[in-house]
């Protein structure tokens, strides 16, 4: 029987970079489910198996409360996080190293579609190989 393909679970408010994110994914060969809030994600999250997470932190009700669950319900899954923030303190902090979660790589918006393949291809470690 073959394997399930990996799954990528995406947390963007913003429809159209959201459509441009599960474009990317699928055709890195990712199944995508989209959510536009954090209690989406996290609904989906604890009731869904998912090998990567793609998430804007800067979302209406907070992205960071998502890497929070993760760290308590599926601690594995905090190396499948791909950060993608417009919020340079998190970004400065990131290169300071002082980020305090074992977070995959963090991109800036605007991301470059090259570079964030390249972070997809290096967090996607939980997907069957």
């Amino acid at each position: 029987m073959a394997e399930a393909p990996c799954r990528a679970i995406v947390l963007e408010d913003d429809p159209a970079i959201a459509r441009l994110l599960e474009t990317i994914l699928v055709r890195e060969g990712f199944t995508v489910r989209l959510a536009a809030r954090r209690s989406e994600a996290i609904e989906q999250i604890g009731s869904d198996r998912f090998h990567l997470v793609v998430l804007d932190l800067i979302v209406p009700d907070h992205g960071i409360d998502v890497i929070e669950f993760i760290k308590h319900h599926q601690l594995d899954l905090l190396k499948a996080i791909v950060v993608i923030t417009a919020d340079p303190r998190v970004i400065t902090a990131m290169l300071r190293g002082e980020y305090p979660e074992p977070i995959c790589k963090f991109l800036a918006k605007p991301f470059d579609v090259e570079q964030l393949t390249i972070a997809v291809h290096s967090c996607k470690q939980l997907c069957a190989e």
